[in-house]
């Protein structure tokens, strides 16, 4: 620490701090904290503090330089720590947040679009198997499930109504043939 009698005196010690700190005493006032660098390039970190003498003429100023790697060591030190944490806290909570949105949402709408495919191939029974929840993803599993279901029923419908028409078409075959043999007897009858 140097008292001297006046800031241009500073000029004098070359180990000391450059000229923002020389500016900082000769502005005068009150205790200020700045960063400045010496004659070598090492940053301090300063604090700059007028005294006043008994003697109304003369001024001192003290001036408390300290590197700037000791000065912030202990807070960079911390600020790093705090930091691998907070990234460590972010990516646990990054993964619980998959978890819940995979087990919640994704898991559901996999389900459904497995269902999808299956009635897509061809699979009318092909269901969701979800419980029908109140909300969206529920909403939409419930239509899906009602749809696939009503689909399958007209299916099995057509198939019926399918049979019922061959039924028809191999009673209509019998018929149309009993009429011709009828038509047929009726013919050699009146022949004779």
């Amino acid at each position: 620490m140097i008292l001297p009698p006046h800031p241009k005196s500073l000029r004098e010690v070359p180990a000391l701090p450059n000229e923002t700190l020389l500016e900082a005493i000769s502005r005068g006032g009150s205790t200020k904290v700045l960063t400045a660098k010496d004659s070598r390039g090492v940053e301090y970190v300063c604090a700059v503090s007028p005294i006043q003498s008994r003697s109304s003429s003369r001024a001192f100023n003290v001036v408390l330089g300290i590197p700037g790697d000791g000065a912030f060591a202990e807070a960079n030190r911390s600020r790093n720590i705090n930091l691998l944490l907070l990234g460590g806290v972010s990516i646990l909570m990054l993964a619980v947040f998959w978890m819940a949105a995979n087990s919640t949402i994704l898991g559901r709408l996999s389900a459904l679009f497995s269902a999808a495919r299956g009635l897509a191939a061809g699979d009318l029974k092909a269901r969701s198997g979800l419980v029908h929840q109140v909300d969206e993803v529920g909403r939409f599993t419930k239509a899906f499930d009602e749809i696939t279901q009503a689909l399958e029923l007209r299916e099995r419908e057509h198939r019926e109504a399918e049979g019922r028409i061959r039924s028809s078409e191999e009673q209509l075959r019998r018929l149309q043939t009993h009429i011709r043999q009828v038509r047929e007897e009726e013919r050699l009858r009146l022949a004779l």
